[in-house]
């Protein structure tokens, strides 16, 4: 080994590997046929999260918006960001033993047991598994299929649709929208999936609720509403928040998907939960009363009051851009949490940037 490469060891197992000059940690695992969890390998999803046990990296570019700088100075990073300074030692989610944590992450086979049609392009599939899994409202994660070819090894990333509560810890369940050219989603549209096997890795993710009072602006693109539903779910299964916001992007009112389950909600919720759906697209000569436009175009509305809350978003990125440019000026970075739907198109372009 030159004098310029280091040497990476995983916690807790035998596994070790070297990284070159200006390689990743998750490139040079990559390139040496180690499993490191990732996905986008650009910073964006947080797959590759982990904690520096020893030794020193430098990240390549700011990674705040996954991790918090009391987080960072803990050792926390992103794998796929990172490069090493010296010899590491890492403990990595699904290659470490679990450190008695109730969320770490299982890998388990699965088998598909219901898919019910949310709107035209998004479907509620609920997954049942070998072994149990717990996680926090807001995480996701990765599903592979063994069976299909080009579809058996990169994994998906979907998150979690409802909180904890009562759920079987054996079942899990996603709200999965139909990518056009998607190989994944196209492999479900297709034909009835019940009864397929998959493969399941997670949770990974630290999106979700922060502690503490505060006062909520949830806002959704699409199936955007999968993580923010359960974000609420948790809400209510903890007695949460008195005052709360929620804000729904879609493209036609049939794209909704969500208005019933929100009307549930709000009947039991304990105070106000005001929804604001917003429509991109909706025809000019139709009935829709609701608000149009963006997203974005509203967070400074009255009844929004955004500069008194803390925001959690999800969904597409170039939603979730424009909120931030909106809201940065009101809200302190502390208080904004969000996590970007990224299929893979999105991955493949940041990847060339």
């Amino acid at each position: 080994m030159s004098q310029s490469a280091y040497k990476v060891e995983i916690e807790g197992s035998e596994i070790e590997f070297q990284v070159k000059p200006n390689e990743t940690i998750v490139k040079a695992a990559a390139r040496q046929g180690i499993s490191f969890p990732s996905l986008c390998n650009v910073g964006e999803c947080g797959s590759c999260r982990c904690t520096l046990k020893t030794g020193r990296i430098k990240l390549k570019k700011d990674v705040s918006h996954h991790i918090a700088p009391h987080q960072l100075k803990l050792g926390h990073m992103l794998g796929c960001q990172s490069l090493a300074q010296s010899d590491v030692v890492l403990n990595v989610p699904t290659l470490s033993p679990p450190q008695d944590s109730a969320c770490d992450p299982v890998q388990s086979a699965g088998v598909i047991k219901s898919i019910r049609p949310l709107n035209d392009d998004i479907v509620e599939v609920t997954i049942e598994l070998e072994k149990p899994v717990n996680y926090r409202a807001g995480q996701y994660a990765h599903l592979t299929l063994p069976q299909v070819e080009g579809l058996n090894a990169v994994p998906r990333s979907y998150s979690f649709a409802s909180g904890q509560g009562s759920r079987d810890p054996h079942r899990v369940t996603f709200h999965i929208r139909k990518v056009p050219g998607g190989a994944f989603t196209s492999w479900l549209f297709e034909e009835d999936r019940l009864g397929a096997e998959c493969f399941f890795s997670g949770p990974f993710g630290d999106f979700g609720w922060q502690e503490g009072r505060q006062k909520p602006l949830f806002i959704a693109g699409g199936s955007g509403f999968s993580p923010i539903q359960a974000l609420l779910e948790n809400c209510l299964e903890n007695s949460g928040p008195q005052d709360a916001v929620l804000i729904y992007g879609a493209r036609t009112r049939k794209d909704v998907y969500c208005l019933s389950r929100v009307g549930e909600m709000q009947k039991i919720w304990p105070g106000s939960l005001t929804f604001i759906p917003v429509l991109s697209q909706e025809p000019e000569d139709s009935d829709w009363p609701g608000a149009r436009g963006f997203v974005h175009d509203i967070l400074s509305a009255p009844v929004v009051n955004a500069s008194e809350r803390t925001a959690y978003m999800c969904g597409p990125p170039p939603m979730i851009d424009a909120c931030l440019e909106v809201l940065s000026p009101m809200i302190a970075p502390e208080k904004i949490h969000y996590d970007k739907f990224l299929d893979r198109s999105h991955m493949e372009a940041l990847a060339q940037e």
